[in-house]
């Protein structure tokens, strides 16, 4: 899944990355030769920590990319879509990068309960910082407090050098710790996110440390702040002391994407929820047990999601074929836009979409969409867990279907009660479960008496089935969906009454 000793090279962003060789030691005698050679293969076979970790992640990508070029040939900026009157009853928690500009100004903020303003860069010569953006003058944290957002700034230090000269000093961190105070109470503004990445095992108890010693002083200086970390999607070198971690932090973001990065063997997908024994390992279901398995509480953990996706070129179309050039980012309105040009498909194994396409070579693209996002956001809810995490606002350009996934998982609607109160709307609801096997039911609301059907379309639109169609009184109604006998596969349930209609995905896995 992860290459060894790559030097990342992404021509068209000007990126460089680390080289991550690791350190050559030279043994004599036949025996350690052959230990060596042992050795060796087990790291071609199973990547280690060593030969895994160093890697740069996209928001360390996209910082060094977008701190010197603007933004090009991207569909980037806020949707049209109307403010919710729905409750959000989990974080919804969005990074907004400094170099989205004015993208803030349409974003829905009924569906946002905190946005992370990306980032304060530390200088690790002092503990202050390289630079802030716009953060002293943007009209985000007046704006987002306007709807009830609590504003946050992200402070990001990358690599093993620069975490260890920041994290070993008490003076620095103090010096950090002081600096930040200062920017959120001159803005009014709500905490910081903590997003240090590549940390080394050596740093480990420092970073306990200067996260007790930040969330100490916030929660003493601004009472009611929020105090955030971001957790990699897997801890190669076991530097996240997770239960020390959990007592002094409000919120821990599991970066849940990367899985497949730019300088992949082979493409595979950017945020894999399942693996079904064909990934690997590696992915988001697995990312949130272990953190939770060592020691993080439920109610504190949120799930980081991927608004952008990979391409890469590729020496064949089919799944898991070998890269042929590093990997190159694109938002989630560049995928779906390449994805209707080419063909979406629809991978069963990591329950995400792709596509191909051939053209002076195999090119392969990965990202996620309503379907996928939804896929996790369900288990989010299942597992009981704090939130959702988004890299990054303003990604999906003008759609609205990923705002309005958000809306069905995490909020309460102001306009439908069981309770005998008033449904002034027709609304249709996703199919629980979801994936299913066999069965799964849908709800439904009805402000009127009226006649309604349900109908199941496979994914060429061809009917395969009517479930109901009759008559129901208003009020809010539920029906089940069996599909014993039918082959596994993505179909889609339309719900039809006298002046409405609405049609979902659903997700069929034997």
């Amino acid at each position: 899944m992860f290459k060894a000793n790559i030097k990342i090279i992404i021509p068209l962003n000007k990126i460089k990355s680390e080289n991550l060789s690791g350190k050559k030691k030279t043994y004599a005698g036949f025996l350690s030769g052959l230990k060596l050679v042992f050795i060796f293969a087990l790291i071609l076979l199973y990547p280690s920590k060593t030969f895994s970790q160093e890697h740069k992640s996209i928001h360390q990508i996209e910082q060094e990319k977008y701190s010197v070029e603007e933004f090009k040939n991207e569909n980037y900026g806020g949707s049209d879509t109307k403010f919710s009157n729905s409750v959000l009853n989990k974080t919804v928690f969005g990074w907004n990068p400094s170099w989205v500009g004015t993208a803030y100004t349409s974003y829905n903020y009924n569906l946002l309960s905190h946005i992370a303003y990306f980032s304060y860069e530390v200088d690790t010569a002092t503990g202050g910082y390289t630079t802030i953006y716009y953060w002293n003058t943007t009209n985000l944290i007046p704006l987002a407090h306007s709807y009830g957002t609590k504003v946050v700034l992200t402070v990001t230090n990358f690599g093993s050098a620069k975490n260890t000269a920041l994290l070993s000093n008490p003076a620095k961190r103090q010096t950090l710790i002081n600096t930040l105070i200062s920017l959120i109470q001159y803005r009014n503004a709500d905490g910081v996110n903590i997003d240090f990445e590549i940390v080394p095992y050596s740093q480990k108890q420092n970073l306990v440390n200067f996260m007790t010693e930040l969330f100490n002083a916030f929660h003493t200086q601004i009472p009611g702040s929020h105090i955030s970390i971001c957790l990699p999607a897997v801890d190669w070198n076991n530097s996240f002391n997770v239960p020390a971690l959990n007592n002094v932090c409000d919120l821990m973001l599991i970066m849940g994407y990367d899985y497949y990065w730019s300088g992949a063997s082979i493409a595979g997908p950017c945020a894999p929820f399942e693996s079904n024994g064909f990934w690997g390992s590696y992915y988001v279901k697995n990312s949130i047990a272990y953190y939770l398995n060592s020691g993080a509480a439920a109610s504190k953990i949120a799930l980081g999601v991927p608004y952008y996706g990979y391409k890469w070129a590729t020496q064949t179309g089919e799944l898991k074929s070998n890269t042929t050039g590093t990997g190159t980012a694109y938002s989630y309105s560049t995928m779906k836009n390449n994805a209707n040009t080419y063909g979406r498909i629809f991978d069963t194994y990591s329950l995400t979409p792709w596509y191909k396409y051939q053209t002076s070579g195999w090119y392969q693209g990965w990202y996620d969409d309503s379907v996928s996002l939804g896929i996790k956001y369900n288990y989010v809810n299942a597992q009981n867990l704090k939130g959702i995490g988004i890299w990054a606002l303003s990604y999906d350009g003008s759609n609205t279907e990923l705002w309005n996934t958000i809306e069905h998982y995490f909020t309460t609607s102001t306009s439908i009660s069981e309770e005998g109160g008033t449904i002034d709307k027709f609304r249709l609801e996703q199919n629980h479960p979801n994936p299913f096997n066999p069965s799964t039911t849908i709800r439904f609301s009805l402000p009127g008496k009226s006649f309604v059907t349900l109908k199941i379309y496979d994914i060429n639109g061809k009917e395969v089935k009517t479930v109901v169609s009759k008559s129901y009184n208003a009020g809010i109604h539920t029906e089940s969906i069996n599909l014993t006998g039918y082959s596994s596969g993505i179909y889609f349930y339309t719900l039809s009454t006298n002046s409405s209609s609405e049609t979902k995905r659903m997700i069929y896995l034997k």
